[in-house]
């Protein structure tokens, strides 16, 4: 698996895991859903960090998941 794929999954876990944590909030029950979605995300970013030569910087996430949605398509 690439770096650039783990950033973008990492990314896509973590918005999964805002709407389940109000969620449970909201409902009072514990994020249990939430916090499988969260260390999921912790971990395909932490991949993505740790295979990337020099980690990534706030300017190329935009491109980075371009590039990786892009790669779907073609």
């Amino acid at each position: 698996m690439s770096a650039d794929l783990a950033l973008v999954l990492g990314l896509l876990w973590a918005a999964l895991a805002i709407p389940n944590v109000i969620s449970a909030f909201s409902a009072g029950e514990p994020p249990r859903l939430a916090i499988v979605f969260i260390v999921l995300s912790g971990a395909f970013l932490a991949y993505a960090a740790l295979n990337k030569p020099g980690g990534y910087t706030a300017a190329e996430i935009p491109g980075v998941v371009g590039s990786v949605i892009g790669g779907f398509f073609r």
